[in-house]
């Protein structure tokens, strides 16, 4: 969460650089996730190495203002509260990431963190940003490889760090999750918005990650059931109007994923209805022909 508002101050204090550099072609941006500070600059090469520099260089030493961290805290909690209200839908695909992932955090927790946050954290945090770090470089376009490790150790020289080790390198992982007497993992949620008619179910088939032609064969199978499904559930069956199946991949391990939104069923008998289409669908596997294949 502290980074999050750091990175939004940061964004706050280059803006006077950023736009002098755009009247010039250029483009920079910070941005902060799981891995780390990603920093990025575009446009032309004979000034990007100097913006880069100009940009790094503010990483520890932007101003720490009660004014831009009010107003970036404030934009971090509203999105937090919207993301309650979102479509069933939308809420069934992030239980399923908190649920498969390691490493993230519920709304309850962000919320939390962030209500909690005051300006001497970030200061904190800023004193802290990077002491050591594992920094991955790509440079594309009309520079040369000489141009391009001098830019790498400026940016080095702007941001010293001590190499990060590698036991502390974040690293985020997919569960396979306990399944119950029918080989079936459960999830059952209610949302937040009292006013929401519509419920969703989603049925996730973990199949894991590459090995051989699976990744082919899978998006295959996807394109395959995509017309049917959507077919026997919305317009036969008409059980709402967002019926949806794709593969899915949260960190190289992918799946199947089947998804209905609807206001005439509840979700269990939704799941039932997904369960009965694609044990139907494997009998229209086992006919397809080689030529229709």
């Amino acid at each position: 969460v502290a980074s999050e508002v750091y990175q939004g101050m940061i964004s706050d204090a280059l803006q006077a650089t950023t736009y002098e550099a755009s009247l010039g072609a250029l483009s920079a941006g910070i941005g902060a996730g799981w891995q780390g500070l990603t920093l990025s600059v575009n446009g032309f090469d004979d000034r990007l190495a100097e913006l880069a520099d100009k940009v790094a260089a503010q990483l520890r030493t932007a101003p720490v203002r009660p004014v831009d961290f009010n107003r970036r805290k404030e934009s971090l909690l509203q999105p937090l509260a919207n993301l309650r209200r979102r479509q069933p839908i939308g809420l069934a695909r992030y239980y399923r990431s908190l649920a498969l992932e390691t490493g993230k955090f519920s709304l309850d927790e962000l919320e939390a963190a962030a209500a909690a946050l005051t300006i001497s954290d970030v200061s904190t945090f800023q004193k802290n940003l990077l002491r050591e770090a594992d920094l991955e470089a790509l440079v594309c376009g009309n520079m040369r490889e000489a141009e391009a490790r001098s830019l790498l150790a400026s940016l080095q020289k702007a941001v010293p760090a001590a190499p990060l080790p590698p036991e502390r390198r974040p690293v985020r992982r997919v569960r396979r999750l306990r399944r119950d007497a029918d080989g079936v993992a459960v999830r059952q949620f209610v949302g937040a918005n009292a006013a929401e008619k519509n419920g969703a179910c989603e049925l996730f088939f973990q199949v894991g990650r590459d090995e051989g032609d699976d990744w082919a064969l899978l998006a295959l199978a996807a394109q395959l059931v995509e017309q049917p499904f959507y077919g026997e559930l919305r317009t036969k069956q008409q059980l709402g109007y967002i019926v949806a199946s794709a593969v899915a991949e949260e960190e190289g391990v992918r799946g199947l994923v089947f998804a209905v939104q609807s206001a005439v069923l509840p979700p269990p008998e939704l799941q039932k209805r997904i369960e009965a289409f694609v044990g139907s669908f494997r009998q229209t596997l086992s006919r397809l022909s080689d030529a229709e294949l």
